[in-house]
């Protein structure tokens, strides 16, 4: 009796740490839980914690940055701002997100008409005059729009 009791708790306890495994992985999956990939050298973003009375309004910034990282020891990384004389910190990696720099897509080619007459090319190197477009354009009874009715 003793033995069937002991060998039912065993049992119990086999399928007790079965369902927190099967419950924790659950939860993971539907909490999208995924460890940020953080390298050495990466430029980050810092969450501010803590806002100044005069910017506790809901549109105030909410990262700071860019830092770069200098060293993981998880769950925290140090960072340091790109000033030179700036000191390094230590700050846990949930407040932290990949800095991504801004893209500035380059100048087309574009084809500007002059006057009804002939059609020029416009590529990056060379940008064209506003006034001299504007004039061109104005030159059609005063008004910078041509309104062909």
């Amino acid at each position: 009796m003793v033995m069937n009791l002991q060998n039912s708790w065993r049992i119990v306890e086999e399928n007790i740490i079965n369902a927190q495994e099967t419950y924790a992985t659950n939860a993971d999956i539907n909490r999208k839980a995924t460890e940020k990939k953080l390298h050495i050298g990466q430029l980050v973003l810092r969450q501010i914690d803590s806002k100044p009375k005069d910017q506790k309004h809901k549109l105030a910034p909410i990262w700071k940055g860019p830092y770069r990282v200098i060293q993981i020891i998880r769950p925290n990384a140090v960072i340091k701002e790109l000033k030179e004389e700036a000191a390094p910190f230590k700050i846990h990696i949930n407040k932290l997100k990949a800095f991504i720099e801004p893209y500035v897509l380059p100048f087309r080619a574009l084809t500007v008409t002059k006057n009804n007459e002939e059609e020029e090319m416009i590529t990056d190197d060379e940008e064209p005059e506003a006034e001299s477009i504007m004039n061109d354009n104005t030159s059609n009874n005063g008004s910078p729009c041509q309104d062909s009715h």
